[in-house]
């Protein structure tokens, strides 16, 4: 098996595990809404460590609240960098305008019609069907808030209309 069979398959993997936990995580955030509670908050027992015990209150509530974090939100903008005759370059930015890290990220976008793929750089760039799917190299997972991923790519075909539909962890993003 070559080199880049085994991170083709590395990265079909990666991005089969990065779904999974997505659609784990809507689930655990859905379940509420599709039971009828009207409640999105969850309580657990919490219990104290032994050395907390002493200086804590018996009295005290031992139930902790806990809320499911924000979605994340962002910004995204896409720049025709280069048209030629066969095709065109283009970078996608995309700000991660929450408060939060994201410990891993997908970005997500949708070429138009006679637009594909030849290849894309500062993260995994792939393309299914008229989709293209960039997640991290594995040195760069994480995606501080207030920060910028910058992914370039090149595509033959039209560089109008541009790609659309840019998306974080499966939330659409808002125009710059």
């Amino acid at each position: 098996m070559t080199r880049r069979t085994y991170l083709v398959i590395q990265s079909k993997r990666t991005f089969i595990l990065s779904v999974l936990l997505i659609l784990a995580g809507l689930a655990i955030l859905l379940i509420p809404l599709l039971s009828g509670s009207t409640h999105f908050l969850s309580l657990s027992k919490s219990t104290p460590s032994p050395s907390s015990t002493k200086a804590h209150n018996n009295n005290a509530n031992p139930y902790v609240v806990r809320t499911p974090p924000p979605p994340p939100t962002c910004t995204a903008r896409m720049q025709i960098d280069h048209v030629s005759s066969k095709g065109f370059q283009a970078t996608v930015m995309v700000k991660n305008t929450s408060n939060e890290t994201l410990n891993t990220w997908m970005i997500y976008w949708t070429l138009p019609a006679g637009v594909h793929l030849v290849r894309g750089w500062n993260a995994n760039v792939f393309k299914d069907g008229d989709v293209i799917m960039v997640h991290p190299f594995d040195n760069s997972r994480s995606f501080p808030a207030s920060s910028v991923k910058i992914i370039g790519f090149e595509a033959t075909g039209p560089a109008n209309p541009p790609p659309h539909g840019i998306t974080l962890n499966g939330i659409l993003c808002t125009s710059e």
